[in-house]
């Protein structure tokens, strides 16, 4: 009976009274659309209100953490999170590459199988979502096939009906083609450009 319900509840997505575990399905395709989002707002050109429009999926107080052979770093704060947009957008041919999502989970608590971005795990349930996801990017200009393919794991936050992330981190797979990126990651300080002119490396 409780897999039939859970059945009628994806079906009847706009039924609020209806949950899996302690998400609504409105939650969890709220949540799979900030992924969507988040993956087409990268694909934006460089400009400072593309810039903030990516960075208001996140909380104020969000924070993303980027793990790959060339750095680990942490950026917080809506200011910081626009410096990373502006790097990834000023140093490498984004305008050449596209990004999707692929597959995903989604959890009202931390996913046993995966890190998860927060020390402090307490909070949780319908306010606070656990999600484990892949990432893609492909060449759609100048030459075919994938560029790169990682994970991203994230904690959402429900404030006001509204969910945006709390903490994001990105790690590449282990096949991450370095010698494609070096030579981009060598002329960073000579080609980074600050969208809004209050951002730097």
């Amino acid at each position: 009976m409780l897999r039939l319900h859970h059945f009628f509840c994806l079906l009847l997505v706009w039924y609020p009274a209806c949950t899996v575990g302690l998400l609504t399905p409105t939650d969890r395709f709220s949540i799979f659309e900030q992924l969507s989002l988040h993956q087409s707002y990268i694909d934006h050109s460089l400009t400072c209100d593309n810039a903030k429009l990516y960075a208001s999926l996140y909380w104020p107080e969000g924070s993303f953490r980027v793990i790959d052979p060339n750095r680990d770093a942490t950026m917080t704060g809506e200011r910081e999170i626009r410096s990373n947009y502006d790097y990834a957008h000023s140093v490498f041919p984004l305008s050449r590459w596209r990004h999707s999502v692929g597959a995903f989970e989604i959890s009202d608590g931390p996913l046993p199988n995966y890190p998860s971005p927060l020390s402090n795990n307490s909070a949780g349930g319908n306010e606070r979502a656990y999600v484990h996801w892949n990432w893609r990017v492909d060449w759609r200009a100048n030459t075919t096939g994938v560029v790169s393919t990682g994970t991203y794991d994230d904690v959402f936050e429900k404030r006001n009906g509204e969910w945006k992330v709390l903490a994001k981190v990105s790690r590449d797979d282990a096949n991450w083609p370095l010698y494609l990126f070096e030579p981009y990651v060598v002329s960073q300080a000579a080609t980074y450009q600050s969208s809004c002119g209050d951002t730097s490396l």
